[in-house]
């Protein structure tokens, strides 16, 4: 699997074992508080499927080999407080911010909109 930006090469059983600090130098980015639990949640996972053979147990565990998996379920507090405090008006706020992160933080602000309307639902019935 390539990581960073020089598409320097690891192998998935070094991946599973290999700590956040050092898959940070190669790949040129310090992860957030998130991303770090993040990663280490999918190492878990990716240890529980290798076999000792060194094969898979599961078709499933293709999907968190590329690098999008792996930090793509990181929580982006900023954007769920956008929708949690402001719902549709967070929403758009999240759309107009450009750095960082926008897509998670896009995401993250439509389900604290929807957890937010849930919530008011409920209050209002």
């Amino acid at each position: 699997m390539p990581i960073g930006k020089n598409g320097q090469f690891i192998s998935l059983m070094e991946l599973s074992e290999i700590k956040v600090k050092d898959y940070e130098a190669p790949a040129g980015k310090k992860m957030k508080f998130m991303e770090k639990v993040n990663f280490k949640m999918k190492q878990r996972e990716l240890k529980k499927n290798i076999n000792y053979d060194g094969s898979f147990s599961k078709k499933r565990v293709e999907k968190y080999f590329n690098k999008a998996a792996l930090f793509g379920g990181a929580i982006s507090l900023s954007g769920l407080a956008l929708g949690l405090f402001l719902n549709l008006i967070g929403v758009l706020i999240a759309y107009l911010i450009t750095t960082g992160d926008s897509k998670g933080r896009i995401r993250w602000a439509w389900i604290g909109a929807i957890i937010s309307a849930i919530v008011w639902g409920a209050v209002l019935i």
